[in-house]
This record gives C-alpha cells, sequence and structure tokens, in this order.
C-alpha cells in the first residue's frame, strides 16, 4: 500500500516548523512543556484560547458554547503566599471562523453537578440567567438567587446550541475592577 504524498509532505512540514520551534526556543534558553488540563474541551492546536479576563469591555463575542468539566484549581494566593484550590468549570465559546476560544470561568461551591444557593453575582448565575432570558425575556426580575443548578442540564442545553452571543462588561466592587460577560441575544 502506497503512502498519500500529500501525507509525506504534510509530516515533513510539521517536522520542519517543529525544528524550528526547537532552535528558537533554544535561542531564548527556553525550555517549554504543554500543561494539560482536566476541562475535557479540546481545541484545535491553531485557534487561539483567549480568557475573559483578557477582552476588552463591550465588545461582543460568539461561537459554539461548550461547556467544560469541574476542575480544582491549585494556585498560591500573592498576599498570603498560601496554597488555595478552586473548583471552577470554564465555559468555551469557540469561533471557527476566527479560530478563537473565549474562555470564562464558573466558579462553583462544589465538585457536584448540583450546585445549591447560586448568588446572582456568580458567572454561573450569569450564565444560567442569560441562557434563560433568551428564552424568556423579563424571567431574571423573579430571581436574585437560584436555590439549585444542575450542570449537566446546563451542558446538554449548551450542547445543543449552534451560536451564543456574549458581550464583557467591567464590574466595579468597592473599587475592585474586573471581568464579568452578559448573554446578549443582538448586538
Amino acid at each position: 500500500m502506497a503512502v498519500d504524498p500529500k501525507y509525506i509532505e504534510k509530516v515533513q512540514d510539521e517536522d520542519e516548523k517543529q525544528a524550528s520551534y526547537d532552535d528558537i526556543m533554544k535561542k531564548f534558553g527556553v525550555k517549554g512543556s504543554f500543561q494539560e488540563n482536566d476541562s475535557g474541551v479540546t481545541l484545535p492546536t491553531n485557534y487561539w484560547e483567549r480568557p475573559l479576563k483578557s477582552l476588552e469591555a463591550d465588545e461582543v463575542f460568539e461561537g459554539k458554547p461548550t461547556l467544560g468539566n469541574i476542575e480544582i484549581i491549585e494556585f498560591t494566593d500573592k498576599d498570603t503566599g498560601k496554597s488555595q484550590k478552586n473548583i471552577q468549570a470554564k465555559l468555551y465559546i469557540i469561533d471557527d471562523d476566527e479560530k478563537e476560544a473565549y474562555v470564562i470561568p464558573l466558579n462553583l461551591k462544589s465538585k457536584d453537578n448540583v450546585q445549591k444557593n447560586v448568588h446572582h453575582q456568580s458567572s454561573l448565575y450569569k450564565l444560567v440567567m442569560g441562557l434563560m432570558e433568551l428564552e424568556a425575556p423579563g424571567i431574571h426580575n423573579n430571581f436574585n438567587r437560584l436555590d439549585k443548578v444542575d450542570l449537566k442540564q446546563v451542558r446538554k442545553q449548551l450542547d445543543e446550541m449552534e451560536n451564543l452571543m456574549f458581550k464583557v462588561v467591567n464590574i466595579d466592587n468597592n473599587g475592585f475592577i474586573y471581568k464579568s460577560f452578559v448573554i446578549v441575544d443582538d448586538y
């Protein structure tokens, strides 16, 4: 069985690209690695991951939504130097036209699929209420807390969607400004 010449050419191109990367890394004295994550979402290697905090306020983005797995993120608190853990799932909005994936962290209270007492300022609340607003405008006026949210059901709803738009907003919490998002129907 003969090997397709296009395949051989592609492998040679990839080998040359990797050799070039190795040369550049050596030139700068850099050794790199790829850190696997537990999100369960696999992106093509040529897609650019853009975290919410890197996006500009008032910009609108859209793409295919996907909710990653629940992860435990370990980090060192910059003020205390102590090791901390944060439980989260990441919402990916994958824009195939731009070859970008917008990543929105959703902080969670537990590793359980059913989250309880979801506060109105949380990113999970913003996601769920935003999705419900698309189907029933004004529903957000009836709640300021969600007693429970089943992430399996949220994931199912997202998987059925072809496109989701969101707008980046700045939130000022007593002088501490951070990025958040609002689901939008049109812009």
